[in-house]
């Protein structure tokens, strides 16, 4: 019966059914555990994330979740070419230089940042709405498979038992699903290079289609539209004949394969490029800064410019460099290296050190804090990290190297990853898409050290065990994760933050059109948890390392807070206990201005005339100071020393929105029309405030008409 069925299948066209093994039964069942483990640890992290900490980071405007949030709204609303990109104006861009010149050096409309997850997000928000959370869903559907992906890939070069170690390991690495909840690109880097090594992976064999050498080459140009650096996996696919499999083949037609697929992928930017007037070639304006950033003399090559370098990197090199460079990547790294000159063994500690930041424990924050977020997400508190991991990768790389060859893609791309985070700047979130591979590398010494104790080569053991524990000791994690107070008033900040947006916001009207304010009661809410949130620091702050710092940062928020509520004796307590708490100027300084802002509330003018100038005194262009006294004179009716404190808060900030606003006003009062026009004018700039857009706007018509 079997023979006439076979036959009988071959005459219509149907193949017989295919007897399934019970090990390759077993394989199916294995890789669909893991994808439902990985899939069930991202749902319980999204569900306690959304119940515990529950911030909407595309609410916060300093942070990529929010350009990447307006940026695909912009898209759905119809400018699907990006013809006018947003690009944000944040704190560290406004030390450096005005919004105009920023936007110059953009060359726009150059894409701010490679354009692949802007397009993903805008993808998703055009088939749901704009709603954040179909995207972060999505990214633990893509977590799930990354899973998966390391289990294909380790299975062929470092055999079943190292491969399912490492995507159960790649299941439970929270230092992985982390970035799941945020719209930031780490989560489709991460799956979009493995897709990458896949490709290449199956193309490395002898018996290959050359349809998976242009796959490979496609993949790749999706990983460069993702993350620039991916660019440099170039490198190591130009060196595909060290595979074992790939021994006297000719080298030509695949490597052309691999680029015709590369300037595929690229093609479709490459005409948008064309069409709205940009730069042929170009994906992205964040080379420079990021260069400089991580390599500049006064850098510490770890973090985005970091609190202790801050000072002598914005105000001294980078600004400097930048308005040296006007947006050219080679004038800004020329411009960078230069400032070794004197010290040239200053950039090789550099490197060395940032080397060591890539290896070490600790997740190094950017956007978004681990530590933060794991101190109301227990799952994330107790899911494994990237230590020790990362000792447990090393050595793994080590005992591996005598099949250099046949693990050629796993190394290759674990070394590109290391060398192009190390070229730049070292975060948590650049080493992402280099964990799943080094989780192979991990798997494979437990796995290793299991062999050499069956074997009883208890030699081998003792120094793999060696190994590993003086490298888990090199990389511990070299800070303190931050206390419980540092932890509350960062969580109350963000709440307070996305309770202020889009009044946050400093940017034009069109983009702000974009942006919806939210219903009262949700404002509400959310200011309601921060207090909450501040009081337990308050609390905490008794046994945190850092209680003086916090203490005075956390009481400006909580005056804040009751300034904007009207309750202004709570807020001038809090004021002045800020005031007590400071240890710095520049403490003292924000402390003094607030108090004298909540002094003009009260209507005691003298005193705070007297508290700003105590703020002058430490802080000689604290732009705030100046406009509190402007403000405390136009009350007093003296309009032109009001005029006059005003023009000094605009000669620090010409961008200064408020100020302008004001100026524009006193002016119309003196009778200096054509001054008044000039400021007002640009009041309505980046102007937040729908209720002074208003009165603005009709003082202008008012004046236009006389």
């Amino acid at each position: 019966m079997r023979r006439v069925a076979s036959a009988f299948g071959s005459i219509v066209g149907v193949k017989p059914p295919v007897r399934t093994s019970p090990s390759t039964t077993r394989e199916i069942v294995l890789v669909v555990a893991i994808f439902c483990l990985a899939l069930v640890v991202r749902i319980a992290y999204h569900l306690e994330y959304d119940a515990r900490y529950g911030v909407d980071t595309t609410r916060l405007a300093q942070l990529d979740s929010n350009t990447f949030d307006l940026g695909a709204r912009a898209i759905v609303a119809g400018d699907v070419f990006q013809r006018n990109v947003y690009y944000p104006y944040h704190w560290w861009n406004e030390a450096v230089a005005p919004r105009a010149e920023w936007e110059s050096w953009y060359h726009p409309p150059t894409f701010h940042q490679t354009p692949l997850y802007l397009y993903f997000v805008a993808a998703l928000y055009a088939i749901a709405g704009c709603v954040p959370a179909i995207v972060t869903w999505s990214q633990a559907i893509i977590g799930a498979l990354v899973a998966v992906l390391v289990y294909a890939i380790g299975r062929r070069s470092f055999g079943r038992p190292v491969a399912a170690i490492a995507a159960i390991w790649t299941a439970l690495l929270g230092s992985l699903f982390f970035y799941d909840v945020f719209l930031l690109r780490e989560s489709l880097v991460g799956f979009v290079f493995l897709v990458t090594a896949a490709c290449f992976d199956l193309a490395l064999r002898r018996d290959a289609r050359p349809a998976w050498w242009i796959a490979t080459g496609v993949a790749l140009g999706v990983a460069f539209l993702a993350k620039e650096t991916a660019l440099a996996l170039f490198a190591v696919m130009l060196l595909w004949p060290l595979h074992p499999d790939m021994r006297g083949e000719r080298y030509g037609p695949r490597t052309a394969r691999l680029v015709a697929g590369f300037a595929l992928a690229l093609l479709p930017f490459a005409i948008r490029n064309v069409a709205v007037g940009a730069p042929v070639l170009a994906f992205s304006t964040r080379g420079p800064w990021e260069f400089v950033n991580g390599n500049a003399s006064a850098s510490s090559g770890v973090e985005w410019f970091p609190e202790e370098t801050r000072r002598a990197l914005l105000d001294g090199q980078a600004k400097a460099i930048f308005l040296r460079s006007r947006g050219s990547f080679s004038s800004a790294a020329a411009a960078t290296l230069e400032t070794h000159a004197e010290r040239p063994l200053g950039f090789l500690s550099l490197q060395w050190r940032k080397l060591a930041a890539f290896w070490n424990g600790y997740e190094f924050p950017n956007n978004v804090d681990a530590y933060v977020v794991a101190s109301r997400v227990s799952l994330l508190r107790w899911a494994p990290g990237f230590w020790p991991m990362g000792a447990l990768a090393i050595v793994g790389l080590a005992l591996s190297l005598r099949r250099f060859r046949e693990r050629f893609v796993a190394y290759g791309f674990v070394t590109v990853i290391v060398f192009a985070t190390v070229a730049f700047y070292v975060l948590a979130r650049f080493r992402v898409p280099a964990l799943p591979f080094l989780s192979l590398f991990a798997a494979l010494t437990l796995v290793e050290s299991w062999r050499f104790a069956a074997a009883k080569r208890w030699g081998a053991l003792a120094a793999t065990i060696l190994a590993a524990s003086v490298l888990s000791i090199l990389t511990r994690p070299s800070r303190t994760a931050p206390g419980p107070s540092t932890c509350a008033i960062l969580y109350a900040q963000s709440l307070l933050e996305e309770a202020r947006y889009p009044q946050d916001l400093r940017v034009d009207a069109g983009v702000r059109a974009l942006v919806t304010a939210l219903p009262p009661d949700r404002i509400e809410a959310l200011e309601t948890r921060a207090v909450a949130a501040l009081d337990e620091a308050r609390s905490a702050a008794v046994t945190d390392g850092d209680a003086e710092r916090i203490t005075s940062a956390l009481c400006c928020q909580l005056g804040d807070y009751w300034m904007r509520r009207g309750q202004f004796a709570r807020a001038e307590i809090e004021f002045r206990a800020a005031l007590d708490h400071a240890r710095s100027d520049d403490e003292r300084a924000v402390a003094l201005v607030d108090l004298g802002n909540v002094r003009f509330q009260l209507g005691s003018l003298d005193d705070a005339l007297r508290r700003y100038d105590e703020a002058l005194a430490l802080q000689p262009r604290n732009k705030a100071a100046y406009y509190g006294k402007g403000s405390a004179y136009q009350k007093l009716g003296n309009l032109p020393d009001a005029a006059d404190q005003l023009e000094q808060a605009i000669a620090v900030d010409p961008a200064y929105t408020d100020a302008h606003a004001q100026l524009g006003f006193i002016y119309d009062a003196m009778g200096k029309s054509d001054r008044a026009l000039e400021h007002l004018r640009k009041g309505l700039v980046h102007q937040t405030n729908p209720a002074v857009e208003r009165a603005i706007r009709d003082l202008v018509r008012k004046l236009e008409s006389k």
